[in-house]
């Protein structure tokens, strides 16, 4: 089980991939527990990222920049995203099962653990 957790990498708090309790960062794909991200917005009253403090996307175009851009990077995780968005048709993406389905698989080969559910 430990090998599918995540930590918070600000309170290094274990984060179960499949569960909420987290908060996603579009702007570098880190998952950041619900309490790092509350206790950051508490501190500073902005909307910006608790890791890197980039200031969070607000349109899905601004959100979909980012995510192709780490999906550009080959990273796992933010490629698995992009096919669950592609399968779900959301940020303004045609829905599109064989889209998502290569991306699931691209991602699955890269070592992400959620693309393999």
């Amino acid at each position: 089980l430990s090998s599918f957790l995540k930590q918070c990498p600000l309170c290094l708090t274990n984060i179960a991939p499949d569960l909420d309790g987290y908060s996603f960062e579009w702007c570098c794909m880190v998952k950041v527990c619900a309490g790092c991200q509350l206790d950051d917005f508490m501190a500073r009253r902005e909307a910006t990222c608790a890791f890197c403090r980039a200031r969070c996307p607000e349109t899905d175009k601004e959100r979909l920049a980012l995510l192709q851009k780490r999906v550009d990077a080959k990273d796992a995780d933010a490629i698995a995203v992009l096919g669950n968005k592609y399968f779900n048709g959301s940020l303004g993406l045609p829905q599109d099962y064989g889209r998502s389905f290569v991306l699931f698989q691209e991602a699955a080969a890269l070592g992400s653990v959620n693309a393999q559910n």
